[in-house]
Formats: C-alpha cells, structure tokens, sequence
C-alpha cells in the first residue's frame, strides 16, 4: 500500500454487522425509545469518568461539600456583619439638619458633598423644610426691605423741598 492511500476499511459505518448499524435500525424503527441509549439521548459532551461514575470520588466530594459548608456559612456571615457595621458606620456619619435636627436622606447627603458651600437660595446644613423656610423667611425681609425704602423715599418726597423739584410739586 502506498503511504499517500487511506485504509478507510474499518471506518464505513453501514455495514450489516456494525454496531451502529443495528443501533440506526433500531432507533429507526422504535421511534418511542427503549430504555436509555446513552450516546443518543445526550445533548452535550460529558467527559467518561462523569459518564461511568465513580462512587468512590463522589463519597470524597460529599465529605468536602459537608466539610465547607460551616465554613461558607460562617464566611457569609462574616460579610453580613461586616455590611450591617458599614451601614452603621454611614448612618453615625450621616449629617442631621441645624435648624430641626433630623438626619439627611440619600439625596440630601449627596447633594450637600456634591456642594458643600452655601451659596444663594443653598442652604446644605439644613435639610428641605428648614430650607423653604429659612428663603420664605429671607424673601419676606427682602420684602420689607423693600417696602421700608419705598416708604423713607415716599416721606422724603413729602419734605418741605419737594415742591422745588420739578415733577414733585402736589
């Protein structure tokens, strides 16, 4: 035989005494299945020591998953006090409000890191309701202010000079 020819003898599948013959055949026929074919019924690739089994190793894996499961159990409790601490720790260095004394919501927090310095209408050591209230309060002496200067030019304009202005006399 010459060395570029293949002995493809061994590999024709359809031959009449071939296993897969007869496993075609039968699938052919029995379309319900008939016990478990295993090469057939499979829809992924399972490496043969899973397939075959080993009794032995599953006995050790077992031991090993009762072994870490206090240790798991104990790790994630671990992480669960470790998280409950940091929330208490955000909570102690949550800021409260100076006028009413009530802590900051996430929002409000935030916004007074965002920009901690007062600036018009910014009020970030007080929380929202203080805040309206202390621009209500500053809008209404703005208002006053206004008031009271409107009313001291008024009476300025009243004084015995005024009739000497032009447009001022009455």
């Amino acid at each position: 035989m010459r060395r570029h020819q293949q002995n493809n003898a061994g590999l024709v599948p359809s031959l009449p005494g071939d296993m897969w013959h007869a496993l075609a055949s039968l699938h052919g026929t029995h379309v319900d299945p008939v016990g478990h074919l295993v090469p057939l019924d499979r829809t992924h690739m399972q490496p043969l020591r899973d397939a075959i089994g080993n009794p032995r190793r599953d006995a050790v894996l077992a031991r090993r998953a009762e072994r870490v499961e206090p240790q798991q159990a104990e790790y994630q409790e671990k992480l669960r006090r470790a998280a409950e601490q940091r929330r208490a720790e955000r909570g102690a260095a949550r800021p409260a409000c100076a006028g009413c004394g009530t802590t900051f919501d996430n929002d409000r927090w935030e916004n007074t890191q965002l920009s901690p310095e007062p600036g018009n209408r910014w009020y970030p050591k007080l929380c929202e309701p203080c805040e309206a209230d202390t621009v209500a309060a500053a809008d209404q002496a703005e208002r006053n202010r206004l008031e009271a200067e409107a009313a001291a030019t008024a009476e300025k304009a009243r004084g015995w000079r005024s009739r000497f202005r032009p447009g001022q006399a009455s």
